[in-house]
């Protein structure tokens, strides 16, 4: 992830923007293995030996669960490996993206009260979504702007987060009241994803963070108290 990274001054936001960036790295690290090896596989599927078996484990002997090689072409064949990996993705990226945004809540104290007061919108309602109203509490306390809370990025996040919701609660079958809202990842009545939706997520939680990140060190790195100078 050195394209995203950042000379910071602030040591707390240094370990915290590396800790986030890292675990992006490996999530998209193993979707691309992921991808790849559907690739390879779907274009000579006798690279797999017949007798192939894959045990998940090597405590549990004759009760080990064991995936064979037409458990993986099915997999591949039906699209469901592709789904998965990318659900996995997608679950990941959100939970990172949380977990950023719950240390920083923590770090700067913020209280019940300001995230209730708190008012991300987009351009048509407001957002009922506690990790992006903490977001809002965040740069309202340290009053700050970053690309993070604007409106076509916070109606964005929240869109992901009902889909991760959706994927995690139901097995990627949006209920009704989501229909509209998730409507450009719906096929057949659930969250389908291609290749190109994934790398928009990617960079959907890198650039505007980036942009938050620079914003809390710069207010951070002004409040540093100076020595005095005689």
């Amino acid at each position: 992830m050195e394209n995203w990274s950042l000379i910071l001054e602030s040591e707390f936001v240094r370990s915290l923007y590396k800790s986030y960036l890292t675990r992006i790295d490996h999530i998209t690290t193993l979707y691309s293995v992921i991808s790849l090896n559907e690739q390879v596989i779907s274009f000579d599927p006798d690279s797999l030996d017949d007798s192939l078996e894959i045990p998940l484990s090597t405590n549990f002997g004759s009760w080990a669960t064991i995936k064979n090689k037409r458990d993986i072409l099915n997999s591949i064949k039906s699209g469901q490996l592709h789904q998965i990996n990318c659900y996995q993705a997608v679950v990941s990226l959100v939970s990172n993206f949380e977990d950023l945004v719950e240390q920083l809540a923590k770090h700067f104290s913020i209280t019940d009260s300001e995230i209730k007061i708190a008012l991300p919108v987009n351009l048509r309602e407001g957002i009922e979504s506690p990790i992006i109203k903490k977001i809002h509490a965040i740069h309202s306390k340290l009053s700050i702007d970053s690309n993070v809370v604007g409106n076509h990025e916070s109606a964005y996040y929240y869109k992901i987060i009902k889909v991760r919701n959706c994927i995690v609660h139901r097995r990627g079958i949006p209920n009704n009241s989501e229909l509209e809202l998730l409507q450009n990842w719906i096929t057949d009545g659930s969250i389908t994803f291609d290749r190109d939706h994934i790398d928009d997520f990617v960079h959907f939680f890198l650039m505007p963070v980036k942009s938050m990140i620079l914003e809390i060190d710069q207010k951070l790195s002004e409040n540093v108290v100076q020595p005095n100078s005689y």
